[in-house]
């Protein structure tokens, strides 16, 4: 698939501070700079409290930098208000978080329709879109239960649904497999790698070297700058065998380790 040119994201110099009691501010991100390019898919690793998830935010939004610039598609968020900002996350942004909330008073479909109907999307074309992406997922049965009847990896498969409702330029994902088992990791995990094959941007914050290997670009940070990175390069269009994969996760592991992770 060819892509188009130029960065979807751009992020300058970006700095965070978070003030404990009365101590001094500490970094949590400090001079941050980078690019995501149109459909790539990028991960991003380091120790805990290192700054993953602070980035995350600020990339997509859902918090501001103290200073430093973020531009989404021609769009700088930076230098819009929270009511502005908020309307971007919803029409063209994606979300997967580690633990994703639902409505418990709805059902598995309206919960992933909900997105499309807050953003004025008709509802007979929200459904239309849920159920498709109910069927791709292997969840369409499921539609009409409680969310309270589902397993991590249907509600997982279910909050990837909902987060593609709205046909975002990008996702963003926090620790989305860092919930599951074993076999529930993997079926999210290839089901992330399909939505990137079919053409979406993906940035991922994760501990996995699984998730990271089918990445094609990893970033590490330590104390809020990111201090280094791995270029893997696209998995090819057929899936990798086992050995390979296998193969590919050695050699990132290998990398990490001297990188320190």
């Amino acid at each position: 698939m060819t892509r188009p040119s130029g960065p979807l994201l751009t992020a300058r110099a970006l700095r965070k501070h978070y003030r404990s009691g009365s101590s001094a501010a500490s970094p949590a991100l400090d001079d941050v700079s980078l690019a995501i390019e149109r459909g790539e898919f990028v991960t991003i690793m380091g120790p805990s409290g290192c700054g993953k998830t602070t980035l995350l935010n600020c990339l997509s939004g859902l918090d501001a930098p103290d200073s430093g610039t973020v531009v989404l598609d021609g769009s700088a968020l930076t230098a819009l208000t929270e009511r502005e900002r908020s309307e971007i996350r919803l029409r063209r942004i994606g979300f997967v978080f580690q633990h994703p909330t639902f409505l418990p008073s709805l059902s598995l479909l309206d919960n992933i329709v909900l997105p499309g109907v807050l953003a004025a999307m008709p509802r007979r074309d929200a459904l239309a879109r849920a159920h498709r992406l109910a069927s791709v997922t292997g969840i369409d049965e499921l539609a009409d239960r409680s969310v309270s009847q589902l397993s991590g990896g249907q509600l997982q498969r279910a909050a990837i649904c909902r987060a593609l409702i709205n046909d975002p330029v990008i996702l963003f994902g926090d620790e989305p497999t860092g919930a599951l088992n074993q076999a529930a990791a993997a079926e999210v995990l290839a089901l992330l790698s399909e939505t990137h094959r079919a053409g979406a941007t993906l940035v991922l914050v994760t501990h996995d070297v699984r998730v990271a290997a089918r990445s094609e670009r990893v970033l590490v940070m330590r104390d809020g700058s990111v201090v280094s990175e791995q270029r893997l390069g696209a998995l090819p269009e057929g899936a990798l065998g086992p050995s390979e994969m296998n193969e590919r996760e050695e050699r990132l592991s290998g990398w990490l380790l001297g990188a320190g992770v």
